[in-house]
């Protein structure tokens, strides 16, 4: 037990003893696996918000602003002085970019952090402001359809839900509230939080909240946030020393799935060889035709067609291709 403690550090888990009125380690490590159960809740919810928000911008500056499209959004950002957050994160995700063969404004847009889209639905980019994209209020029932309150409200919230995930992106807690009198208090910042979230999700689509429906987020944090969940995680560690030792070979033995599968050589030409398993096939049920890694052929030697093998399929993707290969082939 004592080596958790300092693994965790005491530090991460005293914040339990202040507010939660326990007493024992063993109680602090089990709010500890609470409080991961529930920052696991608001990462999903922050997922569907932080994809979706990005996708309703930009989907609408294409639309309805294509001056503003593709290289010249990202220009408008680079012209902007060096001191400028915004400008510093399209810089350091175009850099990242930067280090493929090909990159598109896509894989740039993809890299930049919520932060910056949430500074986008700020009055920063008023139309009153020259030097900014004068998203609002042009912009408003296009990027949020489905928007019931002001946009300094809802601008409020998304700020919550970028504190929210950073919080939660460095391990600290999303419900410490200094003027808690009891657990109540606490659980109750919980709900403001994950209504914060609700709100934002909303106003970029009603169906958003179909997808906290289907992930089950509203029941999960409803049950998280009840008086007997956070007395069972209390509770949850009660004899430490007697709890059994994972044996990590046995369970990668028992769950890791065989990949490796026989077919025979169909085809053989000067550039490549070719084979085939009646095992794997595709969508239309056609055997997939893999060709053999390059780096192993001369190593089997001569093959024949209908050359018996077994091998390890892969598949390369690109954004037009797919290529199937066939490694780690040995003759049977």
């Amino acid at each position: 037990m004592n080596n958790i403690l300092k693994l965790i550090s005491p530090n991460r888990l005293n914040v339990y003893k202040k507010f939660f009125e326990v007493s024992t380690d063993q109680e602090c490590l089990g709010l500890y696996f609470w409080n991961q159960k529930i920052n696991n809740e608001f990462n999903s919810a922050i997922q569907i918000i932080e994809i979706s928000l990005r996708n309703s911008i930009m989907s609408t500056i294409n639309e309805k602003r294509p001056e503003l499209s593709g290289d010249n959004f990202i220009n408008h950002f680079k012209g902007l002085v060096e001191s400028n957050e915004s400008r510093r994160q399209i810089e350091y995700a175009e850099k990242k970019c930067q280090k493929k063969n090909n990159y598109s404004i896509n894989d740039i847009v993809a890299l930049l952090p919520f932060g910056f889209w949430a500074n986008l639905c700020s009055n920063e980019h008023d139309a009153t402001n020259p030097d900014s994209l004068q998203l609002w209020p042009t912009h408003e029932n296009d990027i949020f359809p489905t928007l019931s309150i002001s946009m300094g409200a809802l601008y409020e919230n998304i700020s919550r839900v970028n504190a929210l995930r950073n919080r939660i992106s460095h391990h600290e807690v999303i419900w410490k509230n200094k003027n808690a009198f009891h657990t109540d208090w606490l659980t109750n910042t919980i709900i403001d939080n994950y209504t914060a979230c609700l709100e934002v999700a909303k106003s970029i689509h009603i169906d958003n909240l179909k997808l906290f429906e289907i992930i089950e987020g509203i029941n999960n944090i409803e049950v998280l946030c009840q008086e007997e969940t956070i007395t069972k995680y209390k509770n949850l560690i009660t004899d430490f020393s007697s709890t059994p030792v994972i044996d990590v070979g046995r369970f990668h033995s028992r769950n890791i799935k065989n990949t490796i599968y026989s077919g025979e050589i169909t085809s053989i030409n000067k550039k490549n060889i070719y084979l085939r398993s009646k095992q794997l096939t595709d969508s239309d049920g056609k055997q997939v035709k893999f060709k053999i890694d390059k780096d192993i052929i001369k190593e089997l030697g001569k093959l024949i067609i209908r050359q018996r093998v077994e091998f390890e399929p892969y598949v390369i993707r690109d954004n037009e291709n797919i290529i199937y290969i066939a490694k780690k082939v040995k003759k049977l």
